[in-house]
């Protein structure tokens, strides 16, 4: 037979490569690779077998079973044989390739067929006559993962297989192996992404993770586990730096191994490596220092600086950088860093689709948590974390369509698919879950806010510009004297967000539509609380009497009848049932429309009362950055003093009437006075010793492990605890104070 030549040979392997590559499912891969062998060898028959325990590792491992066959073998998926039993576990035992060329040397009684299928396939095949047979094992290193056999070359007889066709069969068997191992690689890692994905749903309603930052923990500690590194990051855009909808900077709110000492850095949009990753929303992979190198790693203060030098001598190996994205947002990067073993490991490609499909989830759960609460490194709040997003269901569709896209275009199995599916509905679940949850009294404390009720009208009628563009008519008036109320502002507004939809729909086709909204302010009949009024009317064709019994029965707060009932009127009022606000539905005032349906929205009303703080510390720096996180709370009036003067005054002062400290709420006093021959914790002993009425109110706080480490009284760490939480700490310690 002629030698093929050298172009015959790069094509065949060409082809085989990119056919091998092209099939993503395991049963795909086998078909193909028996394919391939038998058209190259020109023969009848070809099977493959693969050690069980590779298929299943529950299954036995010493055994082999037929995965694929092609020609007379197609009826044989499924034998097992032995190791050393048969020829096709002596090739597996050995590890040695064997050539045959008569009836006589490949006969073998067992055959291994069992069970009245394989007796009802032997009787098909029993006139079947094998007159030439190759088998080589698949290798991979030192191990043997399988064997793939051909038989009987075209035409049957006389013709034999060849010490070509051997080398070839060889040849080909050593590419099949890898890719086989290859395909098992990405199975196994898209197995730990997966379990990693289902992992960050159930975050969402852990009842273990209770604020955002712990769940920015979690994630970055998830990733290093599933991408085996020794780093990882997690950073947001931090909008409170620009006065645009687009914010310019991001701040790192999370690390993992070596990166948790960079917490709080920031990089300015196209600065360095992550800058960039965050400008162009492209994920990125760089295999040496070189590449990843970035001047500017955004340390800040004594401490970051007394960080650094613990780590100059960290070098990064690895890296791989991607997008958080929401939409067509970019809200984040995530990154990874250093592959172990380091220096002799490197992500692949495969590691990057995986931090892309999970970076798609990730998003999809800073959000879902952004809708219920939090406060993070630089002091944002749940509205300005991401800036004209919106806070509706829909962002949340968009990223879970995001990411089931990504998993479809990452080569995940038809198998994976459906698991992410199956993660994406339940995701879906969980928001109308977290819709239908009544707040707690610690949510709501943290996430209410005061508002007058002129600049919630305000939001609202801003909010009605959609009217306009679907050219209904827009009437408003405001409180003449205005009053405030404490609410979720985010969660209201999206009630009022379902009552302009339905407005919408219902006046669609008349000949005039038009919306009204109505505010007045009344007493309430038990005269305990004022109530502000706020009626939304439309001249649309308004409810039925059955209707709106149908409504009040369905809403009756007493019971659970109302969870779960969907969007549109049904969100609203538990949007604003959350909130302690009453919806109901009325006729519309007859001054103002014969027909149509008008809601009235009954709120709560109070006076504002801010929470005066002062805090007592000879370290400027840490009072100086306490001052700008609190301007940015309303709800927090904050004074800083760097002696503790008046406290020693106090500790002699029989009426503290005169005492400046007397008008404050919470006393912050740190324990350590480095020119003081007193601290915080002897301060607050003397104060208790005297019967001293402000004693209460003092908190310490220290940034000294030395105080952190006593047991005996209580102190809070200055920027875990105060500085990163002041808004929630504060506010708990005051209700606990009484």
């Amino acid at each position: 037979m002629p030698n093929r030549d050298n172009s015959k040979l790069v094509a065949i392997f060409e082809g085989i490569t990119s056919k091998l590559v092209e099939s993503k499912e395991p049963n795909r891969l086998y078909d193909v690779a028996v394919q391939i062998a038998m058209e190259t060898t020109d023969a009848q028959a070809c099977s493959l077998y693969l050690q069980h325990s590779i298929i299943d590792p529950t299954n036995e491992p010493d055994e082999i079973v037929m995965v694929s066959g092609a020609g007379f073998e197609k009826y044989r998926i499924g034998v097992k044989y032995q190791r050393g039993k048969g020829l096709t576990g002596k090739i597996w035992q050995t590890s040695r390739s064997v050539k045959l060329d008569t009836k006589a040397q490949i006969e073998d009684p067992d055959r291994g067929w069992e069970g009245l299928h394989n007796r009802i396939v032997l009787d098909k095949v029993s006139g079947w006559i094998s007159y030439s047979l190759i088998g080589v094992p698949l290798r991979i290193g030192k191990r043997t993962i399988g064997v793939l056999k051909v038989e009987n070359k075209n035409p049957s007889e006389p013709a034999c297989f060849s010490h070509e066709d051997q080398l070839m069969l060889e040849t080909i068997a050593s590419t099949i192996a890898l890719a086989i191992e290859n395909q098992r690689y990405s199975e196994q890692s898209y197995t730990l992404i997966l379990n990693a994905l289902r992992d960050v749903s159930t975050m969402l309603v852990s009842p273990e993770i209770i604020t955002f930052q712990m769940l920015c923990d979690r994630i970055v500690e998830k990733c290093i586990d599933v991408f085996n590194a020794e780093a990882c990051s997690l950073y947001i855009e931090d909008a409170r730096k620009s006065s645009d909808a687009t914010s310019d900077y991001i701040v790192m709110v999370s690390g993992a191994g070596y990166e948790r000492y960079r917490k709080g850095a920031t990089y300015k949009r196209e600065e360095g490596l992550t800058g960039s990753i965050w400008a162009n929303s492209q994920p990125v992979k760089y295999d040496t220092r070189k590449e990843v190198e970035d001047e500017r790693h955004g340390w800040k203060g004594v401490h970051n600086k007394q960080v650094r030098a613990k780590m100059e001598n960290w070098e990064c190996c690895s890296l791989i950088g991607v997008p958080l994205r929401i939409g067509d947002k970019t809200i984040g990067v995530l990154k990874v860093e250093n592959k172990k073993p380091v220096n002799l490991s490197h992500f692949t490609y495969n590691d990057l689709r995986g931090l892309e499909v999970l970076a798609s989830n990730i998003a999809l759960a800073l959000e879902m948590r952004r809708q219920q609460q939090f406060l993070f490194k630089k002091g944002e709040s749940a509205r300005l974390f991401t800036h004209g997003l919106g806070n509706n269901v829909q962002n949340a569709l968009y990223a879970v369509k995001d990411a089931i896209r990504a998993v479809i275009t990452s080569g995940f199995s038809n198998s994976n698919v459906m698991a992410y599916l199956d993660i994406a509905q339940r995701t879906l679940v969980e928001i109308d879950n977290l819709r239908e949850r009544v707040l707690d009294d610690s949510r709501s404390t943290q996430r209410r806010a005061t508002i007058s009720i002129n600049q919630l009208l305000r939001n609202v009628i801003d909010r009605c510009g959609v009217l306009k563009r679907e050219g209904i008519e827009l009437h408003a008036d405001y409180l003449k004297n205005d009053r405030f109320t404490s609410v979720d502002i985010e969660e209201v507004l999206r009630g009022f967000d379902m009552l302009i939809e339905n407005s919408i729909d219902a006046v669609k086709g008349m000949s005039n539509p038009a919306v009204w909204i109505l505010t007045s302010c009344t007493d309430d009949p038990k005269k305990t609380l004022d109530i502000a009024t706020i009626q939304f009317v439309d001249n649309g064709p308004g409810f039925t009497k059955q209707q709106r019994k149908e409504f009040e029965e369905k809403f009756d707060i007493s019971s659970s009848k109302h969870a779960g009932l969907g969007m549109g009127v049904n969100v609203a009022f538990r949007c604003f049932a959350d909130n302690g606000i009453t919806l109901r539905i009325l006729d519309p005032p007859l001054n103002i429309t014969p027909t149509g349906a008008a809601f009235r929205i009954d709120i709560t009303l109070h006076e504002p009362r801010h929470l005066k703080v002062i805090a007592i510390d000879d370290d400027i720096e840490f009072l100086s950055l306490l001052s700008r996180k609190a301007a940015l709370i309303p709800s927090i009036t904050l004074t800083t003093q760097h002696t503790y003067e008046q406290v020693q005054d106090a500790i002699y002062q029989k009426d503290l009437a005169t005492n400046a400290l007397n008008e404050f709420d919470l006393i912050l006093l740190d324990c350590n006075f480095d020119k003081e021959p007193l601290d915080g914790v002897q301060l607050l002993c003397r104060l208790q010793d005297s019967n001293n009425s402000l004693a209460p109110k003092v908190v310490l706080m220290s940034g000294v492990r030395e105080y952190q480490a006593r047991k005996d009284v209580s102190i809070l760490h200055k920027y875990k605890d105060i500085y990163e939480r002041i808004p929630e700490i504060l506010h708990d310690l005051w209700k606990k104070r009484g």
